[in-house]
């Protein structure tokens, strides 16, 4: 059984609070259950006053296997604002006042070494999740624009070669060419970014 959490915002007093009204303790340090798994669904960065601790909360839970987690759209930008474009002519994500001021609570809580660890972690960051009895996305599971990422180049993880990674940022900060479809399941069903 999975417990469903999503966008915790850096509000580790909260996150906490929760596991423990739902039966989760600390056993070595790391949140864990003796029935029942946390599902995190992303957005685990950005606005709140612990954003370290909530990611030494998730991390381990994830690494020890008594949680699973999905990409929220906040580790997406975060992940498209530090990674440098092929051509080295700045990066994915532009370096905006409004995109530095999304993730500036993040960059003003993690070290260097905290900020790399992170982002290494989030590479590996499923889009989705999908098993035989439940599937999971950070905000709007839509079957035409899962199935548009599955089959193109980007398939359910990202990775530098990608296409996302080959990309440009549009102007509205989305990914041009198939990413486009990334929004549509990261924010909701009114936002008409994939066509049927």
């Amino acid at each position: 059984m999975f417990d469903f959490i999503g966008d915790i915002h850096g509000h580790a007093d909260k996150l906490e609070a929760l596991l423990q009204k739902l039966g989760y303790q600390k056993q070595g340090g790391v949140y864990q259950h003796p029935s029942r798994k946390v599902f995190f669904l992303g957005d685990f960065i950005d606005r709140g006053p612990k954003i370290l601790e909530v990611l030494n909360i998730v991390i381990p839970m994830a690494e020890l296997g008594s949680a699973l987690t999905v990409m929220g759209n906040h580790e997406y930008n975060y992940l498209a604002f530090h990674t440098a474009t092929k051509t080295g002519e700045g990066y994915l994500r532009r370096r905006s006042e409004k995109n530095t001021h999304q993730c500036q609570e993040t960059l003003n809580q993690l070290s260097e070494s905290e900020n790399k660890r992170f982002l290494n972690w989030i590479w590996n960051l499923p889009l989705w999740y999908e098993a035989g009895n439940f599937r999971a996305v950070h905000a709007y599971w839509d079957d035409k624009c899962i199935q548009k990422i599955k089959y193109s180049s980007i398939g359910s993880k990202l990775n530098f070669s990608n296409t996302v990674f080959r990309s440009t940022w549009t102007k509205s900060y989305y990914f041009i060419s198939e990413t486009y479809v990334l929004s549509w399941i990261w924010k909701n069903k009114d936002t008409h970014l994939c066509p049927g």
